[in-house]
């Protein structure tokens, strides 16, 4: 080819690019060869597992009551008015029983509340029950008009307001949501867990002196009785689960919860251990003889309340080690005190016989219960019975243990800070640890188990695989593509989960943002990252704890703690707690096959879906955005609400091309040899919306020299 056929400008016709829009975030590779789809940054956007990139899903605080979300509206319209109702009063119907707060003053739309004629309509949330056609309306047992018609919900008459009552809604039943404690609870959340499909917070109280267990019910956050415990020896009839227990000297009387002997037989008089019993009457118990119905033996003292020290870290482990169906239950460590049982109702501290008993780490395997404590001692409990330890072993593993999980073919893993371990064959009689990895560890709070069990290590995030059903393991690096930002971040990791129903785990670090990693199966689609704010400022929201698990319908749901006081459910609702989420995503520069020439761009096409309302911004950027070395894209993750990419600040938005939703489109008019787009969004009541795939639309124009 001669230099004048170099020069010369190729056709004018109109060419076409199609890609489809995954892989996820690319930090490492050379621009030129980074495939079309992956992303440069991914902020607030998540990857599906078949591709596609989508606005993360909100937040919202929880306590059990109603979801802010799930919040609606009524209208009910009014007659013979003596009386304004007015925003925030409860109003009953007198008949019907039904009730509903108002959301706004009652309008008034003929007659006055002067000649007691007044009419208009009421717009009501938290509605429960059905108004009917002439009841008084009342609020305190007052009479303030009659109701005309039955309530309707959504019934506003235009667009406009039916959208500003729906957001009142909304933030109406947001800010009756409280905080873990509310008026006796200080600090972070230092523990949540889903169990039998409710919802347990642990905080430290007010005065921090103890840890308080809560539980999120239907009226908000209830404080959990952890009942007494006093110990006994010498006993000769066994004592039975329901009886009042009656002090023979001090005449006190409690219900006996659980009974738990340590060493002895009733059968040979020389029963030992302690009682877990309720409230106190005409007490405090003394050493004496404790009878009941059905039990004796020798007291040791005076009861004393079980309870959580402060300043903990909770992990948790739901078993059932019994027979009876209905044992199964919450085992729970902190670190800084005795590990736990709680069915529901009983609350039961495990008494190891450790000098420090303060396990850190808990799981259920094999019929036993197994803790880790400091200095790197595995130790579990007699098989079936997680109370007993004195037929348990104990394990030095050499190292400070990071954490402990079930793996396929009965074995366990043991992941220290800079080695893995597994625990294999039965613990009762033949247990054996091996080596699996020696230099090879997992970072605490980082391992989960989602096709294999995950975890960051100094190496970057590691997948720990079977080979086979029983043996070997084999361990894989899968953060390749994200290097630099793992080394940036990986110090400052605090907490993880799995998230099965979107085959995804997440990565939380103490600035509020995350590294989640999507699957197919057990194939790796990709990164993104997602960023957490404080509603309050804005400032990070960090996810201290956080916890997966099934609501009583069976729904996965993910619950988690940070420093707010605030217990908040994740991927729900459309907001950031009231606020706006802010997403952004900035796809690879694409040559379009042809690296060394300039490209006059014309249109944009993106496939995507979306809700009413949704509004998307873009940035076209061109050669590298004005030769940047590409390296400064690798931590990019100070972008703010609307902000350019590399000193760019010209934006546009796109169109949404068809009432489906299928298409959205967008003309720019820039030139250069490649082009990146920058995505952005921000949304309060917008659903999350999808992007599939991109089609470039361009005139190919002279090569550069």
């Amino acid at each position: 080819m001669t230099g004048r056929q170099l020069r010369r400008r190729p056709s004018g016709k109109i060419r076409t690019q199609y890609f489809p829009l995954t892989g996820g975030l690319n930090l490492v590779d050379a621009p030129l060869s980074i495939k079309p789809g992956m992303v440069l940054d991914a902020v607030n956007y998540e990857l599906q597992s078949r591709g596609g990139y989508r606005r993360i899903d909100g937040i919202e605080r929880f306590d059990g009551r109603s979801s802010p979300t799930e919040a609606s509206y009524w209208v009910l319209n009014f007659t013979s008015g003596t009386a304004a109702i007015v925003e925030g009063d409860t109003v009953d119907g007198a008949t019907s029983g039904a009730s509903g707060e108002a959301l706004i003053d009652a309008v008034v739309t003929s007659g006055s509340y002067s000649t007691n004629d007044a009419s208009g309509y009421l717009v009501l949330t938290s509605v429960t029950g059905t108004f009917t056609t002439g009841e008084a309306l009342q609020v305190s047992g007052s009479t303030k008009s009659a109701a005309s018609g039955t309530a309707t919900e959504r019934g506003a008459s235009d667009t406009a307001d039916d959208a500003a009552w729906a957001q009142d809604a909304i933030e109406t039943q947001r800010a009756k949501i409280g905080k873990v404690g509310a008026s006796d609870g200080s600090g972070k959340i230092r523990g949540v867990n889903i169990y039998n499909g409710d919802v347990y917070a642990f905080r430290d109280n007010a005065a921090g002196t103890q840890c308080l267990m809560w539980k999120a019910t239907s009226s908000g956050w209830v404080q959990q009785d952890l009942g007494n415990r006093i110990n006994f020896t010498v006993g000769t009839s066994e004592f039975q689960e329901g009886e009042t227990l009656t002090g023979g000297t001090s005449l006190a009387t409690a219900t006996i919860k659980r009974v738990i002997v340590k060493t002895g037989d009733w059968s040979t008089n020389d029963a030992a251990g302690y009682l877990i019993i309720g409230t106190v009457t005409g007490g405090p118990f003394q050493a004496e003889t404790g009878t009941s119905a059905s039990g004796s033996a020798t007291l040791s003292g005076a009861e004393t309340a079980n309870k959580l020290n402060p300043g903990g870290r909770f992990e948790f482990v739901n078993h059932n080690f019994y027979a009876n169906a209905s044992r199964f239950c919450m085992y729970g460590v902190d670190g800084v005190s005795q590990g736990f049982e709680w069915d529901g109702s009983v609350f039961v501290p495990i008494d190891t016989g450790n000098t420090v008993d303060t396990p850190v780490h808990v799981e259920a395997h094999k019929s036993h219960l197994f803790y880790t404590f400091a200095g790197g001692s595995l130790q579990y409990s007699d098989a079936g019975l997680p109370y007993i330890w004195a037929s348990g072993g104990e394990i030095g593993v050499g190292d400070e243990i990071t954490g402990i999980k079930r793996e396929i073919g009965g074995v366990l893993a043991v992941l220290s800070r800079n080695r893995t371990q597994a625990l294999y064959g039965d613990p009762s009689t033949s247990p054996e640890l091996k080596t699996v990895f020696e230099e090879s560890g997992a970072i605490e709070w980082t391992i989960q188990r989602i096709g294999a069990t995950r975890y960051l290590d100094d190496r970057g995030l590691t997948q720990m695989a079977s080979v086979q059903a029983f043996g070997d393991f084999k361990s894989s690096v899968f953060s390749q593509a994200i290097e630099p930002l793992i080394n940036a971040k990986k110090s400052n990791v605090i907490s993880s989960v799995i998230v099965k129903s979107k085959n995804q785990y997440r990565l939380f670090f103490n600035d509020g943002t995350a590294i989640v990693a999507t699957f197919d199966g057990n194939k790796l689609v990709g990164f993104t990252t997602m960023r957490y704010k404080n509603p309050a400022d804005g400032s990070a929201l960090p996810v201290d704890v956080v916890a997966q698990g099934e609501d009583s319908s069976g729904n996965e749901v993910l619950y988690f703690g940070s420093d707010t006081g605030y217990l908040y459910q994740m991927d729900k609702g459309t907001s950031m707690d009231g606020a706006a989420v802010d997403a952004t995503l900035i796809l690879a520069y694409n040559h379009l096959g042809s690296p060394s020439y300039n490209k006059q761009f014309k249109k944009i096409t993106l496939e995507a879906d979306g809700s009413s309302g949704t509004t998307i911004q873009y940035n076209a950027l061109y050669d590298y955005s004005s030769g940047n070395s590409p390296a400064d894209i690798t931590l990019s993750q100070t972008l703010t609400s609307g902000g350019g990419y590399w000193d760019t600040s010209v934006w546009d938005a796109f169109t949404w091309a068809n009432e489906d939703v299928s298409q959205i489109e967008g003309n720019p008019s820039g030139i250069g040899r490649n082009m990146a787009l920058q995505i952005f969004s921000s949304g309060t009541y917008v659903e999350p919306h999808t992007l599939y795939g991109a089609t470039y639309h361009y005139l190919m124009r002279r090569l550069v020299r």
